[in-house]
């Protein structure tokens, strides 16, 4: 009985150990907390926080544009956005105006639905009791939850390599080989055929946590500017032919859009004849994201969001 007991101990000690060392190394240094470092760094006002995924990571760099700055993260989906984006407002002393969030076709797709890894870096944000309602999944999202407070580091080998290799969420995509630090390099139908070949393109729980997180910010008194992102032709061709409706964006767009509050940008097929801008099928290597950028800051200027 004492070694059973001394031995339960030094497993327990040995799981609290491990616990706390992921969270003060890994949880730390993962891309999502070095973004809101940059936010929370505040207190200078921003004209224009850019918030989503890699698309807006890797399409704006935020000083071309001025006072902005760029949280986005690759990997998140507006499952994760719906909860962080207020997140950041509430914990910030930095003063927002607008929020830029992306309109593209992956935005309300399910391909990333269930990807909430790791757990105790989204659980700083997510509730995960509403989702796991919303999904009718309650004892799922619930043990999300346990593993987020509780044993943080099970299941994370991945990302434990991650860390150690200084890859993917701890490097910086904006550098140079950033997109290759995300997937290996694709082309444009082998991107598209990843996010939608077999995954629902316009799901429902996308939509809802779109809508949610809108409401939120409309209640703040923020002016929401929903962005399509550039991505390559193949890419876009690729993707009506395995199921994505543009006309149901378009029609979402008509039902919240509204000049001044809610309004709209597509650059969707802008950057078709330059493929030498891109570094895969839907992400922009340096040289398109400072040309990309300089247009966007354009559109911004004629809108009135971005201002002296």
């Amino acid at each position: 009985m004492t070694r059973a007991l001394a031995f339960a101990a030094g497993a327990l000690a040995l799981h609290v150990a491990l616990s706390l060392l992921f969270v003060a190394t890994i949880c730390r240094d993962h891309d999502v907390r070095r973004m809101d470092a940059r936010w929370l760094l505040g207190p200078r006002p921003a004209q224009v926080m850019v918030a989503g995924d890699s698309h807006p990571r890797l399409a704006v760099e935020a000083p071309v544009l001025g006072a902005a700055i760029n949280v986005a993260v690759p990997g998140e989906h507006y499952e994760k956005t719906t909860f962080r984006v207020p997140w950041l407002l509430d914990h910030g002393t930095r003063p927002v105006e607008t929020v830029l969030l992306p309109f593209d076709a992956a935005s309300f797709a399910a391909f990333k639905d269930d990807v909430f890894e790791p757990e105790a870096v989204w659980g700083r944000y997510v509730d995960w009791a509403e989702l796991g309602a919303r999904k009718h999944r309650r004892w799922d999202f619930a043990q999300r939850a346990l593993k987020a407070s509780l044993a943080p580091y099970v299941g994370e080998w991945p990302t434990v390599l991650q860390y150690l290799t200084a890859s993917r969420h701890f490097r910086d995509p904006g550098e140079a080989q950033g997109v290759a630090n995300l997937v290996h390099i694709e082309g444009g139908v082998e991107v598209a055929r990843r996010h939608f070949q077999g995954a629902d393109p316009w799901n429902d729980d996308m939509v809802w946590a779109f809508r949610r997180l809108l409401d939120d910010l409309r209640g703040r008194g923020i002016r929401v500017v929903l962005v399509r992102y550039p991505v390559s032709r193949a890419y876009f061709f690729e993707a009506q032919r395995l199921g994505v409706d543009v006309a149901k964006r378009d029609a979402l767009l008509a039902e919240v859009g509204a000049p001044g509050v809610v309004d709209h940008l597509d650059f969707e097929r802008a950057l078709f004849r330059t493929p030498d801008l891109f570094a895969d099928g839907d992400h922009l290597n340096p040289a398109g994201k400072r040309q990309f950028s300089r247009i966007l800051a354009e559109r911004l200027r004629a809108l009135g969001v971005l201002h002296p």
